[in-house]
Parts: C-alpha cells; structure tokens; sequence
C-alpha cells in the first residue's frame, strides 16, 4: 500500500468517526466534536478540522507528480 493510499484512508476514517461523534452526541459543539476525534486518532485539532473540511492537501484529490512548466523547458 502506498504512502498516499495510507493517507487517503486515514484521512476517511477521521471524517467518519467525526461523522459517527456527532451522530452519538448530537448537542455538542462542533469544536468539542473535533477535540475528541483528535485524540482518538492522535492529531492535532487543526489537522481533524481540515481533513473533515477538504481544506489543501487533506481534499483527496489527485496529486499530479513530475509535471513539467513548459515555459521552462522553452528556455533550454
């Protein structure tokens, strides 16, 4: 399994069991949620909050590796 494949399904079983939180406790606040998912899974807070968000690099989105600028490779 590669390293992104490893990241890809961490990052769904964090929105899940956020998911699952929120469903079991329904009254809490959004920020309580997210503190308890954090420790759960050993992250910091900020990095529950933005895997649950989609936010940068936790989007899951195909990352394109080795893609060349071609203004650059006019230059040679």
């Amino acid at each position: 399994m590669s390293k992104e494949q490893r990241f890809k399904e961490r990052n769904n079983y964090v929105r899940r069991l956020f998911h699952e939180t929120q469903n079991k406790y329904p009254k809490w606040r959004i920020e309580c949620v997210i503190e308890e998912v954090a420790k759960k899974v050993f992250l910091a807070e900020r990095t529950v909050e933005a895997i649950v968000s989609y936010e940068g690099i936790y989007s899951d989105k195909p990352i394109l590796k080795n893609q060349s600028n071609p203004n650059q490779t006019s230059l040679f």
